[in-house]
């Protein structure tokens, strides 16, 4: 079963402000997926966090706990394919798959917008997976 450690959250305000005040901004019409490197000053901090905000637009507490779940779920198998190093400017890849120019030390909130209630798990698992690879490519133009 699948785990969801303290480690892998956003979980204070300030960390949600600044991710969502600083971040680079994807929107479809599922979620809208905000991401940053990290703000954290703890050094040992290397691991992408996540944190979502899913709020009654969507639908009531059994609606936005499923969209959650998914959301988490699909989050677990993108989180391994997270390189650390390629945000250094002149740092190919080791793949060409645009979710390897994201930084292990990652910010990510994404917020479910009111379509994400009437969506599949499978429909918003590729909606996130989406959304994470054109963050990818965001990133990596601008860093």
């Amino acid at each position: 079963m699948f785990e969801f450690p303290k480690t892998f959250r956003l979980l204070k305000k300030q960390d949600f402000q600044e991710t969502l005040k600083c971040g680079f901004r994807v929107v479809c019409p599922e979620l809208v997926v905000i991401g940053t490197k990290s703000v954290k000053q703890d050094t040992s901090h290397k691991e992408a966090r996540l944190g979502l905000i899913v709020s009654r637009k969507v639908g009531g507490a059994v609606v936005r706990n499923r969209v959650k779940r998914s959301i988490r779920e699909s989050f677990r198998h993108i989180r391994p394919t997270l390189w650390s190093s390629s945000l250094v400017k002149g740092t190919p890849p080791p793949e060409q798959t645009s979710s390897k120019v994201l930084d292990k030390g990652l910010d990510i909130v994404v917020i479910a917008r009111a379509k994400a209630g009437h969506s599949s798990s499978t429909e918003l698992s590729s909606a996130f997976e989406h959304c994470i690879n054109r963050l990818a490519r965001k990133i990596g133009n601008r860093s």
